[in-house]
């Protein structure tokens, strides 16, 4: 007669394979975090070659945010407008990130006029204008896919009507190799959403949209910033983010630290207007301030 496993034996297998599954959990997990940051970073180098695609192509970038530019000729004023690299709605309405809560509105908005062209530039993948981190995050509080979770730079590729400032680099129109410093104009950058930085952008529908639009001091940007998203983590835990700048190569940014002198907001500012930033046990810096400092 064979003996009978004791309720301690029993209780000691159950406590081993417990172990042995959160080891394999956390291993699965670890593999589709990195999984989807590559994702993530092939979707950056796809809006990267679409853009560049146009550009070559039109002589022109497509803009952030939709852009009226007045200019005189032969004493007469001309008015020219320029559409943003995702459309409008029917309504001529920006749409925000997680889409107007009708899939016909939101095709409309990558499928025609300008968000048209980037969409075919696209080879017409819907993917690619998502993070699968940011699409999971926001399926589970809405229930639907968002419509987009990258934003183009406003700085650098102009933005709004309401955003326009003459100081801005091509305000109306950006003109394909016009950047000094292709290697340090962000392109786009990736939004943030809750469990990252705090910022939730499903709380401030208003300030999602494709959109990079920092604070840089100008009174017409006032109450307009839209901060990078971190929304990756490493395996210390560490959340990052990714942008891709005009000349095409992917950096990672990391989220600042308690102790960094660069918060999101700050550290958004100084990587769209393009000025280096550098990365240390103390945070975010501005390069400069970092160079001094070792002096």
């Amino acid at each position: 007669m064979k003996k009978a496993f004791t309720l301690i034996e029993m209780l000691i297998v159950v406590g081993i394979i417990a172990v042995l599954m959160s080891i394999v959990l956390v291993n699965v997990r670890g593999a589709t975090d990195s999984a989807n940051a590559t994702k993530c970073m092939n979707n950056m180098r796809s809006l990267f070659v679409a853009m560049d695609s146009i550009g070559m192509d039109s002589g022109s970038y497509p803009l952030a945010g939709p852009c009226i530019r007045k200019t005189s000729y032969e004493n007469k004023s001309v008015t020219s407008t320029f559409e943003p690299w995702i459309s409008r709605d029917h309504s001529e309405k920006m749409v925000p990130c997680y889409g107007t809560g009708s899939d016909d509105e939101d095709r409309y908005a990558i499928t025609n006029g300008s968000g048209g062209v980037f969409w075919k530039a696209l080879a017409g993948k819907d993917s690619a204008y998502n993070c699968p981190m940011f699409a999971k995050d926001h399926f589970v509080k809405r229930k639907r896919m968002p419509l987009f979770s990258y934003a183009l730079n406003a700085v650098q590729f102009a933005s709004d009507e309401k955003l326009m400032a003459d100081s801005f680099v091509g305000v109306g129109i950006v003109t394909y190799n016009s950047f000094q410093r292709a290697d340090r104009a962000v392109m786009f950058a990736e939004l943030p959403i809750s469990q990252s930085c705090g910022y939730d952008p499903l709380a401030k529908p208003e300030t999602c949209d494709a959109t990079l639009k920092p604070d840089v001091g100008n009174p017409k940007w006032k109450g307009s910033a839209e901060a990078i998203g971190f929304v990756h983590q490493d395996k210390r835990k560490r959340y990052y983010g990714h942008v891709v700048f005009v000349d095409g190569h992917i950096e990672k940014f990391m989220q600042p630290p308690a102790s960094s002198s660069l918060k999101e907001a700050k550290l958004t500012a100084h990587i769209c207007s393009g000025n280096d930033v550098a990365y240390d046990e103390r945070g975010y810096r501005l390069v400069a301030e970092a160079a001094a400092d070792e002096d």
